[in-house]
């Protein structure tokens, strides 16, 4: 064999076993047979892995530097968490494991709304209207639930890259699940993100200044209601000023309003999922990029809320109860995009085994107040996920020359 030949061969399989490496140290599964990526021996390996070696050579040599310390922070915490005997959750590398600090923030563009609910800091403005929701009492909830098993064109786990677009993207999903269960005839395609991204109005800097800077679900939902949201096959390129016309016209979807749940209890959230669809939750995200697959349960009393996703379910498993979470970074992340968050009962709330349940987000004007608004929130539930919460209601497809009369969620 021709020298040259050796030397390719030996170099395609010292990278094949670096990949392997990068992804084999550790291979035990969450214990619901779901498999876990391991961590990557080291930053080269981990580079490899992910097909990044090339991408990251471009950039310059501080940025680099940067990326590997962020690399090795997490390696350390996600050994730490691995090593757990009894740990409800294992880690694992992804796309965003040596994120730098200040991309992962941008990454945060939700920052849920303060009504007037909270210690004085005010939200909705006069347009905007929240329904109500009131739980029978004395009724019996499943045990578990899960949409993603009950829908089948809006299961789409998206990926909002450096823009701070979770807000959007969650409330798009939402739109997209309540439109096929309330009535699946309608569905034509997924929903246009760009414009719900562009055209949303943020002037009161709720949550961000809009785009991918953050917004709300509630902003979301009462722009659709307002002026309708089109399919993306039927959507041309948009830019910002295109925004700032009559109400879009054509094949789109609407909403006769949403629902915000009561803040800070499990029972409204819980009835929601069971009765109503998927709903639109808030939580601190710091350290999710960590996340490879278990019943998560690794944020702080004192959560600060920073992030939007959307909540598709419930149920229980060994490790505990929780509640599944549809995430918005790709769904190379965590359990094919998603995340199964410790979940504890309104009843469990003072028990020993409530580990972050309540807590108080001092730093708000970080990510949940308007702008001006600073006064810290109280806020409850793993990763503070019970701390704002909304659905969309009269989700239908309307035309041009009127809406069509369709089943909605009221």
């Amino acid at each position: 064999m021709r020298p040259e030949v050796v030397v390719s061969l030996l170099t395609i399989v010292t990278v094949d076993a670096i990949r392997s490496l990068a992804l084999s140290t550790d291979s035990r599964d969450n214990g619901d047979g779901r498999a876990v990526n391991a961590l990557p021996a080291n930053y080269s390996a981990y580079l490899h892995a992910f097909d990044l070696v090339e991408r990251r050579m471009k950039e310059p040599e501080e940025l680099r530097r940067e990326r590997e310390e962020a690399f090795w922070k997490r390696h350390r915490l996600a050994t730490v968490q691995n090593a757990k005997l009894q740990g409800r959750w294992r880690a694992a590398a992804s796309h965003l494991f040596d994120a730098t600090e200040g991309e992962m923030r941008a990454m945060m563009g939700y920052k849920p709304s303060l009504s007037h609910r909270h210690q004085g800091l005010n939200f909705l403005s006069t347009h905007e209207e929240a329904l109500n929701l009131s739980v029978p009492q004395g009724l019996v909830l499943p045990e578990a639930m899960d949409w993603r098993q009950r829908v089948t064109s809006s299961n789409l786990v998206r990926s909002q890259g450096s823009c701070g677009s979770c807000w959007a993207i969650s409330s798009t999903n939402a739109l997209e699940m309540h439109l096929e269960i309330y009535d699946p005839q309608s569905v034509g395609g997924h929903l246009a993100l760009e414009q719900m991204i562009l055209c949303t109005p943020n002037k009161r800097h709720c949550g961000g200044q809009g785009g991918c800077t953050g917004a709300t679900a509630e902003l979301a939902f009462q722009f659709v209601k307002d002026k309708g949201l089109s399919f993306q096959d039927d959507q041309p390129a948009l830019t910002a000023p295109a925004c700032e016309g009559p109400p879009i016209y054509g094949r789109r979807v609407v909403t006769s309003g949403f629902v915000r749940l009561p803040p800070n209890k499990a029972l409204p959230l819980q009835y929601a999922l069971a009765v109503k669809g998927p709903v639109v939750v808030s939580a601190d995200a710091a350290g999710w990029e960590t996340y490879g697959g278990g019943v998560y349960d690794n944020c702080p009393r004192n959560a600060a809320v920073n992030h939007a996703v959307l909540a598709v379910g419930y149920g229980k498993s060994a490790e505990g109860k929780y509640w599944i979470i549809r995430n918005s970074w790709g769904p190379e992340w965590g359990e094919d995009g998603h995340m199964r968050l410790l979940r504890v009962d309104d009843s469990d709330r003072d028990a020993a085994e409530a580990p972050g349940h309540g807590g108080i987000d001092y730093h708000p004007q970080e990510g949940v107040a308007c702008e001006g608004e600073t006064a810290p929130v109280p806020v409850c539930g793993m990763c503070g996920i019970l701390f704002d919460s909304s659905f969309p209601v009269g989700v239908a497809v309307t035309s041009g020359h009127g809406a069509m009369k369709l089943r909605s969620s009221k």
